[in-house]
């Protein structure tokens, strides 16, 4: 038998599957099920399956040679679909090939997750950070799609305040805010960083001798700030003038390492009022220059401005963008604007590529196919990764 134990190095999850494999390899009973399937091996690749049910086909997976040679067919053919346009993944799926059925898997978990994230933010707003992470790991769809939805505002998030010289970012560790509770004039201390240990620590705290009881007690939302969006993340109760947020697993969940974070990236508001929001200011995305692979170069992120929040209608992805000074110069070179939909964790789907003439300001309407798409508008354009390739 195994003398797998405690002291072992492995992680609990690894000991378990490795423990699975001993016994089987002993003679013991294999694992209910046999091999995977299509869809599993899908939801299993990109994440769409909770902790318990991601063990169950790790052990399948080891229980048959055919079940590894399998997962690699569908993670190959899964990254090419990826990098298609929809509407060439919907034609694939209608195929008798093996190909099909991965297609239409993946076609499926996609049209999903773009329904599905349509009321993140509201659902990030009722349940916060804690609560969806739980449900996540229990296996709830919608939570899934939630936190797949975040993860992308994130990233895009991440990137902007990475990016030296993007923005004129008030920085340090006490900033005195302007007002950024409803009705209240006093000024507040405000320290937020990530910690050595990944956690997103967040305090602010009323100035002493400021008047505070139409707070105290009040429950005060914190929300990340991107551009002229906002993702609601978690709220807690203001006590003697004081709010502390301690978010575990922040800085390994969005890529962010530690240190502090600018004033200017964070937004608050009461948690029983709507969530904040920037009113009568563009959406703006910045797109990355790559080359024809989608390698990132080391160029300036370049701002696209979207005059509308990205849409699905009728089976067709529209939106309508203008193209500032900034890129013109790539445009005019021959690159191409390609754009692609967040789904789950590294998984996108590409919608179209589109080359754009930059002769003057009009704005561009881009539209690609989407078979199978269900009506949906975007609640961020963060959901949309840009970037701008010379031409294959």
């Amino acid at each position: 038998m195994s003398d797998i134990g405690p002291d072992t190095d492995l992680s609990p999850q690894a000991v378990q599957v490795l423990a699975g494999w001993l016994r089987r390899q002993e003679g013991m009973q294999a694992p209910p099920g046999g091999a995977p399937g299509v869809p599993e091996l899908v939801l299993y690749l990109c994440g769409g399956l909770p902790p318990g049910e991601t063990f169950a086909i790790e052990e399948r997976l080891l229980a048959t040679k055919s079940g590894l040679r399998q997962l690699r067919v569908v993670r190959t053919e899964l990254l090419r679909l990826e990098a298609m346009p929809w509407q060439a993944v919907a034609r694939a799926a209608q195929g008798e090939d093996p190909t099909a059925a991965v297609a239409a898997a993946w076609l499926a978990f996609t049209a999903t997750q773009v329904r599905e994230s349509e009321r993140a933010p509201a659902r990030w707003l009722a349940d916060g950070w804690q609560t969806l992470r739980n449900q996540v790991e229990s296996g709830v769809g919608e939570a899934l799609a939630a936190w797949n939805s975040f993860l992308a505002f994130a990233a895009q998030w991440g990137r902007e305040l990475r990016a030296p010289g993007l923005f004129a970012l008030e920085r340090g560790a006490a900033t005195q805010a302007e007002t950024i509770l409803p009705g209240i004039t006093a000024p507040f201390q405000i320290e937020a960083r990530i910690d050595t240990n990944d956690a997103l620590h967040v305090t602010l705290q009323l100035e002493p001798n400021a008047p505070d009881t139409m707070l105290e007690g009040r429950s005060v939302l914190l929300a990340l700030r991107n551009g002229t969006e906002v993702w609601p993340l978690a709220h807690v109760p203001l006590r003697d003038g004081f709010a502390e947020w301690h978010i575990s697993g922040f800085g390994a969940a969005t890529g962010m390492p530690a240190g502090e974070i600018p004033r200017t990236a964070l937004l608050f508001a009461l948690a029983d009022q709507e969530a904040p929001a920037i009113a009568d200011a563009p959406l703006r995305l910045f797109a990355e220059i790559t080359d024809r692979e989608g390698v990132s170069s080391d160029q300036d992120l370049i701002p696209i401005i979207f005059l509308e929040e990205p849409r699905w209608f009728a089976g067709e992805f529209r939106v309508r963008v203008e193209i500032p000074a900034e890129a013109r110069y790539w445009l005019s070179s021959g690159y191409q604007l390609r754009l692609d939909a967040a789904v789950s964790g590294a998984h996108w789907q590409h919608l179209g590529t589109w080359t754009l003439a930059v002769g003057d300001d009009a704005p561009h309407t881009l539209q690609a196919p989407c078979p199978g798409s269900l009506d949906v508008i975007l609640p961020s354009v963060t959901l949309i990764r840009a970037q701008l390739r010379p031409p294959e």
